[in-house]
Order: structure tokens, then sequence, then C-alpha cells
């Protein structure tokens, strides 16, 4: 008998004891151990990959989020032109319980030019619609053209809710330094619908 074929029985021989002590239960759990520690090692190379591209996807949205935090907000868009207009309106009207201190400003500026007013009628008048007043002055006047004019420009100075809404002039001869002008001055006023003149005025002279 050679020494190849007495060492073959002899080795197998061996092996089976061997897995007999060892157990085939132990032997399966080993190689189960080792095919998932490969399995796990043939699979990072992808999983470090994929959470890599879910790191960059996350840097990304944080700069974005960064830059759109650093840019400055856009104004607010302007109310249209005629609500602009409007409320510029009401921001100018005067205070209709003022209206002794605005005749005192007229009738004091026609002194001051020289001018004679014969009589003045004036008017009170509520615009629903608008939501303010209108004290009308209608007054015929008799001075020179020049100082007729003065006055007209520094009451609607001194007044800037005033409009000069009607003038006319009459001269009584070719030549004649002295005019007569009829004028109506409206001025445009706010306050409470149900004033009337002569109502106690709160808050003291202006």
């Amino acid at each position: 008998m050679s020494l190849l074929s007495a060492s073959a029985p002899t080795l197998l021989l061996r092996a089976r004891l061997a897995l007999g002590r060892a157990g085939w239960t132990s032997l399966l759990a080993g190689a189960l151990f080792i095919a998932g520690a490969a399995a796990f090692l043939i699979g990072l190379p992808a999983l470090q990959a994929r959470v890599d591209a879910r790191q960059a996807d996350l840097a990304q949205v944080t700069a974005r989020a960064a830059r759109a935090a650093r840019q400055p907000q856009p104004a607010a868009a302007p109310p249209p032109r005629a609500q602009r207009n409007l409320q510029a309106f009401y921001d100018a009207l005067g205070d209709v319980r003022y209206i002794d201190q605005d005749v005192a400003v007229v009738l004091d500026e026609a002194d001051r030019q020289g001018l004679t007013i014969a009589k003045a009628d004036y008017k009170l008048s509520y615009d629903k619609a608008g939501l303010y007043h209108v004290y009308t002055m209608q007054m015929p006047v008799t001075g020179s053209y020049a100082a007729i004019r003065a006055f007209c420009q520094q009451v609607l100075l001194s007044l800037p809710y005033a409009a000069l809404e009607e003038i006319s002039v009459k001269r009584a001869a070719i030549g004649d330094a002295t005019v007569e002008a009829r004028l109506r001055l409206a001025l445009y006023l706010d306050g409470p619908a149900d004033y009337a003149p002569g109502k106690a005025v709160d808050g003291g002279a202006r």
C-alpha cells in the first residue's frame, strides 16, 4: 500500500472526527457569519456612496436657504395711484372746527391789500359721498387789480385747502384803477359730519 493511498482514508477519518467534535450547527453559523461579512464588505462602498450623495444634496439645500435669507425681501407693492391721490386729498383737508380762524385769515389779508369787502355770504355743506365739508365764501371785493390778484395768491398760500372756484372782474370805466371783483372761495375741511357752526371746539386753538 502506497503512502498516498494510506493517507487518504486517514485524512477523511480525521475530518469526520473533527466535524463530529465541532458540530454541524457551529460550522453552519460560522459559514453564515463569513458570508454576511463578505456581503457587508462588498456592499459597503455602494452604501457609502449613497450617504455621500445625500449629504451633498443636504449641503446644496442649506446653501440655497442661506442665500435666500441674505437676499433683501421685495418691497410691498405701493397702493394704486387713485388711492394715493385720495389719501393725499384727505391729508390736505383743513379742520372744520376752526372755520372762524380761516375766515379771519381771509379778512385780514383783504385789509392788508387795501381791499374793501362790502358783504360776504358764507355757507357750510357736507359732502356725504366724499366725507368732507365745504365752506363757501362769496364776496364782492373792490380795489386795484394788482391788489386783488395778490390777495387771491396769498390766501391760497396761507390756506392750502382753499380753492378759488370763481372770479369775475368788472371795471366801472376804462382807465379806472379801481375794479370790482366777485370771488367765490371754497375751503375743503375735515371733521364730524354733524358739525354745526358755533359748536364747541375740543383741543384748544391750533
